[in-house]
C-alpha cells in the first residue's frame, strides 16, 4: 500500500476592510497563518489557499504600519468560500 499524503484543502477568498468599512487597496502585502504569503487584490480580497479552524492574517500596511484579522472557519463543505468582510485592527 502507498500512502500519498493527500489530504482536503479547503480554500477561500477574504475580504478585507479598513475601520471605516472601505475595503483595503490592492498591492498590500498579508501574512497567513503566519506560514504563506499573499497580496490584497481588489475590492480587499485576499485568497487564502488552506483555511483552517482559527486563522489570523497580518496585512503589511507600508507607511500606515500594519493591521491584522482573526477569524474562525467552520464549514462543512470542501469549496471556495468568499469570507467576510472582516475589519483589519
Amino acid at each position: 500500500m502507498v500512502d500519498f499524503g493527500a489530504h482536503r484543502v479547503i480554500s477561500g477568498l477574504v475580504r478585507i476592510v479598513d475601520k471605516n468599512n472601505m475595503p483595503l487597496l490592492p498591492g498590500y502585502s498579508v501574512r497567513i497563518n503566519g506560514q504563506q504569503d499573499a497580496v490584497v487584490g481588489y475590492d480587499g480580497e485576499v485568497f487564502v489557499p488552506n483555511l483552517l479552524r482559527q486563522n489570523k492574517l497580518e496585512v503589511d500596511l507600508l507607511d500606515h504600519g500594519t493591521c491584522q484579522i482573526n477569524f474562525t472557519y467552520e464549514s462543512k463543505q470542501y469549496s471556495a468560500k468568499k469570507l467576510g468582510p472582516y475589519v483589519c485592527q
